[in-house]
């Protein structure tokens, strides 16, 4: 598997060198970098995440992403924590799970050689994998709720928007926090409506938890994990 992930780069390399640019994005890897904040990364019309939404490029961001830094990607032995030890697999892994592409891409694509193209290129600051502890869902201890009023800010209104409210959220489809999740499962008891919460951010879809990617415990702390619950009044 390992000289898999060797072969795609050659391959993707030698693509890039023989291939033209796309005439509205200029080289190949300006084109991977639009695409990488764009939700055409899948073609699916209901999509409308971008890698960015998960994962940090060449910018800054002030937010918990779920998704490790990209800087150093094509040097890694594995993705997803080692989960994973073939880069384009895991890059359909998000493509399919969380952006609803049907089918995946493969080294012919354009579009994932100008991915691959813009990911090469970002400073390697990151060339190990990046740890992802799996954790089961359990029950975590009280929480503070003004952490996790912080912690909802960084980590869930991104894609999830106000709490409560909803404002900013992605899209329509995406559940207003915590009430909608709280209506679909009424018939829980509070300690059962916890594990819910803590299940879906742990695991996510990769791991069978819901739709969107799970958190880790390097990326999202027990202690800010276990505030979001009691900022959602579950304590």
């Amino acid at each position: 598997m390992r000289a898999a992930v060797v072969a795609l780069g050659v391959t993707l390399s030698a693509c890039l060198a023989s291939s033209s640019t796309d005439p509205q994005n200029g080289t190949a890897v300006d084109h991977g970098r639009a695409l990488f904040s764009d939700p055409k990364a899948s073609p699916s019309a209901s999509n409308t995440f971008t890698c960015a939404t998960c994962h940090r490029g060449d910018g800054s961001t002030t937010t918990i992403q779920p998704g490790a830094p990209l800087a150093g990607v094509t040097t890694r032995r594995s993705f997803w924590g080692g989960q994973r030890l073939d880069l384009l697999e895991s890059v359909n892994d998000c493509r399919m799970f969380f952006m609803d592409a049907r089918a995946p891409w493969t080294t012919d694509d354009e579009d994932a050689r100008a991915m691959y193209a813009y990911i090469a290129q970002l400073p390697p600051t990151l060339p190990a994998p990046v740890a992802f502890t799996v954790v089961s869902p359990t029950d975590l201890p009280t929480g503070d709720a003004k952490r996790g009023a912080v912690a909802y800010d960084l980590a869930c209104r991104t894609c999830h928007g106000t709490a409560h409210g909803g404002a900013g959220r992605l899209a329509t489809f995406i559940p207003v926090l915590p009430d909608d999740v709280v209506r679909g499962h009424a018939m829980l008891t509070p300690e059962k409506l916890r594990l819910v919460f803590i299940g879906k951010a742990r695991m996510g879809a990769f791991r069978g938890g819901g739709s969107m990617p799970p958190f880790s415990r390097e990326v999202l702390a027990d202690e800010d994990l276990a505030g979001i619950v009691a900022f959602f009044g579950l304590d």
